[in-house]
């Protein structure tokens, strides 16, 4: 059976579930009555739907099921469609009431994935002030109202607005803190210590901070001292809240008495003392000891009773250079400041140890009337002290007056840290960097690629080196070479630790010694060069006159032969009347034949002094080298086939064109052919391969002759050598393959050698296709 008891859905305990709401950070809360016979909602704070049937469902569930753990409630259909429709992200239920007859649980809903501050399941102060509005088992008191559930409540309680002032205590904490009869909220009868005695100030009491921070602040303790001198111990929570009656925060502070406990936890620690540390009571005046731990042997080399028996023994065993500070110290204590000193003592054995003496006084009706506290051995801190001062010290002369740039950097890539010189690199002083990012500093060129290496940096523990160019205040670039690293400890942000060289002088340097080294490098080429020219000119002149006489000697050969044979067959018809006349006409065959040969040699001298002296240019026309070429076969047949050599032209194309001059290059396969033909044997074979490669025509002129030897290869293009066949001279001046390769040059091409002796040669040449017509 499921009712809804609106009657009792009064304002005062909705103001309670608005409270527990505002502690746990949830946006609705319900109050939930179950038992056997169905369940009813008894109150109830939010825009939640109570007559939803998708809540509905899941109480009943609730209430079925007796299941009420969070973790696996999560997982009923009936809560699923519930927080579907009201963007429930997660759950609280807390047990506050528990009979044979029914059980009233506190449900919390949250939009968020976790309710922030205080679980549900560990609010027993809420869980306290719902149950103080029920009457026995039955319903909830319309009389009562939150002020009175508060004000008898078994916890401390203090509330303070959003700025941490006190506004209300409950008798409870007004009976705890000597407060009862006091007209308004007192600090300075109020005061707390720390863990270790040290006194609070009002600023950092629990309240204030959760004011200052707005956060809740939870599990924190603090001892208190009465007027009698008596100690107690609270665990503290303040809780941020909302107001009852309006929208503002207060601050909810509860003060449990955990004396009992630290009592026991305190005594163990001065049992349990460490040697280094002695727990010690006695009178105001320092001097008579009511307790001494007995740690007391290993400090100071004596026994509690015998310090008990001599009130003197410690004073007397301190350096004399203390002894005022000391008494000062006795005087304050005695007056109730607590305080600590540092002084230098002799133990037992005369070695010199360093103490620290912690002294707190206790209090009786504002007069003191006991000292306690904590004498430790801090002879070893004091020797790493001045080590680690020692090592400051060095390390300070070094990070001031190192010349090169040392920084560190936090997590967002900023200044923590710079040297003074390092940071005159940038035209700056230090406190103007520290707090900037690195980033303001960076050349906007490489401003993106560096924060990346500084991320790689970040996420590393490698030592990592890059270069950076830095923007000095003056808008020059300043070059820095880096070495960095992160370091983290335990307790202490990530830092990246970075020392850096400026490099721009380094390389102006560097330019400046390889300008000159190429200059030194350039100036003994030149010697050298020099040098070879002075030791090798009567070579060179030897090597010039020889050329001269290899020249004309060729070219008298090639001269005198067609010469000889015309004045020789001229001479014979001059001399001779009755020669025959079919005998006239062979003998005038031959000196036309010799006298072609001779213009064609002297026309071969005059193309290679044009193609020599650059007064040669180009005509570039568009033509068909397929064409070309086969012309050019045609007019060669006749004396390819006087050997029986076969000439043939290879190519996938009939037609292919090409940009440059047809008389020149007709001239060069001229060459080339009649080269084949001198060095191919009687029933060879010469063949014209012609491939269209993208951007240039390949020519390649092949034979089966005899080959060239390797040795010969070198000297083919050298003006006016000469390779001759075995037992026969080859006619020629020698100068054929330079003009080829001089109208092969003249057309951007190449031209390269293939050949071995005895297996033939290969001629490979490769012109582009698409020089522009007149270019030269």
């Amino acid at each position: 059976m499921y009712h809804f008891d609106n009657q009792n859905m009064n304002g005062k305990i909705n103001n309670i579930l608005k409270l527990i709401c505002g502690m746990n950070g949830s946006n609705y809360g319900v109050l939930l009555k179950i038992s056997s016979n169905g369940f009813s909602i008894r109150a109830a704070h939010g825009n939640l739907d109570l007559n939803d049937i998708s809540l509905k469902t899941f109480c009943e569930d609730l209430r079925i099921t007796q299941n009420f753990d969070p973790s696996q409630v999560i997982f009923l259909e009936s809560y699923i469609k519930l927080a579907e429709q009201n963007n429930i992200q997660s759950l609280g239920i807390k047990e506050v009431f528990k009979s044979e007859r029914f059980i009233l649980l506190l449900l919390c809903f949250s939009s968020e994935k976790e309710m922030k501050d205080v679980e549900v399941a560990n609010m027993d102060t809420a869980s306290e002030m719902i149950y103080e509005f029920l009457e026995e088992e039955k319903t909830f008191s319309t009389e009562a109202n939150l002020e009175s559930t508060i004000e008898n409540a078994n916890l401390a309680v203090l509330f303070s607005d959003n700025k941490g002032n006190p506004v209300y205590t409950n008798n409870r904490f007004r009976e705890t803190f000597n407060l009862k009869g006091v007209s308004h909220f007192n600090n300075e009868l109020f005061k707390l210590f720390d863990e270790e005695g040290n006194y609070i100030e009002n600023f950092d009491y629990p309240y204030q901070i959760a004011a200052r921070n707005n956060k809740s602040l939870n599990d924190r303790t603090y001892k208190f001292i009465n007027d009698k001198g008596e100690e107690k111990w609270f665990r503290v929570n303040s809780i941020l809240v909302p107001d009852m009656s309006n929208d503002d925060q207060k601050i909810l502070t509860t003060f449990e008495d955990i004396t009992t406990v630290m009592d026991i936890k305190q005594r163990m620690k001065a049992e349990m003392a460490p040697p280094d540390v002695v727990y010690y009571s006695s009178d105001p005046s320092g001097t008579e000891y009511s307790f001494i731990s007995d740690s007391a042997k290993k400090m100071f080399g004596y026994l509690p009773e015998e310090i008990f028996d001599n009130r003197y023994m410690i004073a007397s065993r301190i350096f004399s250079e203390y002894l005022d500070k000391f008494k000062n110290f006795i005087r304050d204590l005695s007056r109730g400041s607590q305080l600590a000193i540092e002084y230098k003592i002799r133990d037992a054995k005369n070695k010199t140890r360093f103490v620290r003496h912690l002294g707190i006084p206790v209090l009786e009706n504002y007069e003191v009337v006991k000292i306690v506290g904590v004498i430790s051995d801090i002879t070893n801190e004091k020797k790493i002290t001045e080590k680690l001062l020692f090592a400051e010290e060095k390390l300070n002369l070094i990070f001031e007056n190192s010349d090169e740039f040392i920084f560190s950097l936090n997590e967002n890539f900023e200044f923590d840290l710079v040297n003074q010189l390092g940071a005159r690199f940038l035209g700056y002083e230090p406190e103007e960097l520290i707090g900037c990012s690195i980033s303001d500093y960076l050349k906007d060129d490489n401003k993106k690629k560096l924060m990346n290496v500084l991320k790689e940096v970040s996420s590393s523990d490698e030592l990592l080196t890059f270069t950076a160019n830095f923007r000095a205040r003056n808008h020059k670039t300043v070059q820095i070479k880096f070495k960095a690293k992160t370091i983290q400890c335990e307790g202490i942000d990530k830092t990246i630790l970075g020392v850096g060289r400026n490099i721009s002088e380094y390389q102006k340097d560097e330019l400046k010694i390889k300008e000159l080294s190429e200059k030194l490098n350039n100036a003994n080429k030149i010697i050298e060069n020099e040098k070879n020219k002075v030791s090798h000119h009567l070579n060179v002149s030897d090597e010039i006159n020889k050329l001269k006489n290899d020249f004309i000697s060729n070219i008298s050969h090639e001269l005198r032969t067609p010469l000889t044979s015309i004045v020789g067959f001229a001479e014979t018809i001059a001399s001779d009347s009755e020669i025959e006349k079919n005998m006239i006409q062979e003998f005038g065959k031959v000196i036309l034949e010799e006298g072609q040969r001779l213009s064609r040699l002297i026309d071969e001298i005059l193309d290679f002094s044009e193609y020599e002296s650059g007064l040669r240019k180009l005509v570039k026309i568009k033509f068909n080298v397929v064409d070309m070429l086969e012309q050019l076969v045609d007019s060669v047949r006749e004396q390819f086939d006087s050997k029986n050599i076969k000439l043939t032209i290879v190519s996938k194309q009939n037609h292919l064109d090409l940009i440059g001059d047809r008389i020149t290059l007709y001239k060069a396969f001229d060459n080339l052919l009649s080269n084949a033909y001198k060095f191919t044997d009687i029933g060879g074979k010469v063949e014209i391969i012609v491939n269209d490669i993208d951007e240039a025509v390949e020519f390649i002129v092949a034979d089966n002759g005899v080959g060239i030897h390797e040795a010969d290869i070198s000297i083919l293009f050298q003006k006016f050598k000469k390779l001759s066949r075995t037992g026969s001279q080859i006619p020629g001046a020698g100068f054929g393959l330079v003009t080829v390769q001089q109208i092969i040059d003249m057309h951007f091409g190449t031209i390269g050698i293939e050949s071995k002796l005895n297996q033939g040669t290969k001629i490979i040449i490769r012109i582009p296709k698409n020089l522009t017509v007149g270019e030269k």
